[in-house]
């Protein structure tokens, strides 16, 4: 998935990685929160620290360490803010195992 080009809201976009195509799946994905740079006065290139914490944590928890039926999620990494243009994102990349069935 790609954030809506020139989005002005915290966009949540997920991308898968690596899969396997093996009975026990093992892949990677990454979920990347953007959230609007703060307003400033003489530079609105600052990235939203504080809300970017917020909302990686309720990531981590919902995805760190969770274990269904047949599947379970582990938080690799958590990241920094990194740069993108003008715009940050934080990536948060998530280990995900699954048994495969066949139907």
């Amino acid at each position: 998935m790609l954030r809506p080009k020139d989005s002005l809201r915290e966009d949540i976009v997920v991308g898968v990685l690596t899969m396997s195509a093996e009975q026990v799946q093992e892949g990677v994905f990454n979920v990347n929160i953007h959230v609007p740079n703060l307003k400033l006065k003489n530079d609105s290139t600052q990235p939203d620290i504080e809300r970017f914490k917020v909302i990686t944590a309720a990531v981590v928890a919902a995805l760190g360490n969770f274990y269904g039926f047949d599947y379970n999620f582990d938080v690799s990494t958590t990241g920094i803010p990194y740069r993108d243009g003008t715009d940050w994102f934080v990536n948060v990349r998530v280990i995900y195992t699954s048994l495969r069935t066949i139907n």
